[in-house]
């Protein structure tokens, strides 16, 4: 057999790379999915790993890590059912108090030299408050979704012990395969731990905000910011302006304002400080490639796309990591020369 030049190894990577990515786009009503319930997997996975530290029994773990996550679950599902359904009979209010709000500014702009008939307030506020309200009755209307997430996390936390011995021993003639593997797990278990303790505190801090001036639904908002944090530089945005916008329909511009500059300054205590002084520069990637992962990612597998997008590119990242030929690409993904990022390595700082 002829052996292939380097352009021609590039270019065949690349078609399947793409055949494989147009793939898992035609695929996301699923993939999507499965990749969360890896994720809550994951999560779970280290309840069941420190309770048998604990010297419980393997199945006694399970049966509690599997109790805790449908606790979870009803309990996420009990907060949405009651405060949607309040949200949604309060429309009305809200979007007269839009309407009146949005009138008094129209009348501002003849003086601005804008023509009012040129901003429909009405039409805006209408608009904006169907397309909330079709959001909200699109997420609860997502039961078979939620139902494929909870029987295949299930699945996977009693699998996990068995699906990685099957994984090792197809890669035993591969040295170093263990070693890398778990390295690789837990590296990626590490990150998902800080990135939670920092979107635990971004929900904490908004709710309390939000709690303290009064605004409605402080705890679903605070809930939003904590599984929106997921989802870099995005996520904030789509986590504070509701409340924002709420704070403003029911008590005007300042509550507003105040909404918004102190969501941005909790994020940036828990961004620009806290998770640097936890991370280090371990899981710092490149802002960009951040930005470019998370509208990638979306494009390719939708909410849960945008959602894991930075785990994923992780991921990919560590696995790129492991060979000589793509470590290049490794480093490129890095917001550091390789050089820093092996002296921050654990162990090594």
């Amino acid at each position: 057999m002829i052996p292939l030049s380097k352009p021609a190894q590039l270019v065949i990577v690349l078609a399947c790379l793409i055949v494989v990515l147009a793939g898992m786009k035609a695929a996301a009503f699923i993939i999507g999915p499965l990749l969360f319930s890896g994720f809550l997997a994951i999560l779970f996975g280290m309840l069941i790993q420190r309770l048998e530290e604990k010297e419980f029994p393997r199945w006694l773990a399970l049966a509690v890590s599997i109790a805790a996550f449908l606790a979870s679950i009803a309990a996420i599902a009990l907060l949405l059912a009651v405060y949607f359904t309040r949200f949604l009979l309060q429309l009305p209010f809200y979007q007269e108090n839009l309407e009146t709000r949005l009138s008094l500014i129209h009348e501002t702009l003849p003086a601005a030299g804008i023509d009012p008939a040129a901003v429909p307030v009405s039409e805006l506020v209408s608009l904006a408050v169907s397309t909330l309200g079709n959001l909200i009755v699109s997420i609860g209307n997502s039961a078979f979704v939620v139902l494929i997430i909870i029987i295949t996390t299930i699945f996977l936390m009693v699998e996990i012990p068995g699906l990685m011995l099957k994984l090792e021993r197809s890669f035993e003639d591969r040295a170093g395969f263990h070693e890398d593997i778990t390295r690789f797990g837990s590296e990626l278990i590490r990150y998902i731990v800080i990135r939670m303790k920092i979107d635990l505190f971004t929900g904490a801090g908004i709710f309390s905000l939000l709690f303290l001036l009064g605004v409605d639904f402080a705890l679903l908002w605070g809930f939003f910011a904590f599984i929106l944090g997921f989802i870099p530089y995005l996520g904030f945005w789509l986590a504070i302006l509701p409340p924002t916008l709420l704070a403003w329909a029911e008590m005007g511009w300042g509550y507003a304002a105040v909404v918004l500059a102190g969501g941005i300054i909790i994020n940036e205590i828990a961004e620009s400080l806290l998770f640097p002084q936890l991370a280090g520069q371990q899981f710092r990637l490149s802002p960009v490639v951040v930005l470019i992962s998370v509208i990638f990612w979306g494009w390719i597998l939708g909410f849960f796309g945008a959602l894991l997008a930075v785990p994923l590119t992780l991921a990919l990242k560590l696995m790129l990591d492991k060979w000589e030929e793509t470590r290049f690409i490794g480093a490129f993904l890095a917001s550091s020369p390789p050089a820093d990022s092996e002296a921050a390595e654990p162990g090594r700082r």
